[in-house]
């Protein structure tokens, strides 16, 4: 969200904050490759969704930075995109600490 938010702000991203963004992407691209791996579907369905929609929103950003927004690309459709993503991080956590037969 920072990323977004600097880009709203047309503030000009260092290139450490570019590396920094493409280092989160790489390493949850490695997590969920692992995953794949050891976790049962009911775990993968969760963490699928944030997959998916965490490479939509950095494609929303990228092309918003680039002023070529996608549709429904906007600052505020890409916020309110990503807030309901993170929403979700929860059913993901929840279907994990199920797996792991963690009760609250």
């Amino acid at each position: 969200m920072n990323y977004l938010y600097a880009i709203h702000r047309k503030e000009v991203v260092d290139e450490q904050g570019k590396m920094d963004l493409e280092e989160a992407r790489r390493s949850f691209t490695e997590s969920f490759a692992e995953a794949q791996i050891i976790a049962p579907q009911e775990v993968l369905a969760t963490i699928y969704v944030i997959r998916e929609g965490t490479a939509k929103g950095y494609r929303d950003v990228k092309h918003l930075e680039d002023k070529d927004p996608e549709p429904n690309g906007s600052f505020e459709e890409i916020e309110t995109f990503l807030n309901g993503l993170w929403i979700k991080w929860g059913d993901m956590r929840d279907s994990m600490r199920n797996d792991l037969g963690i009760e609250d």
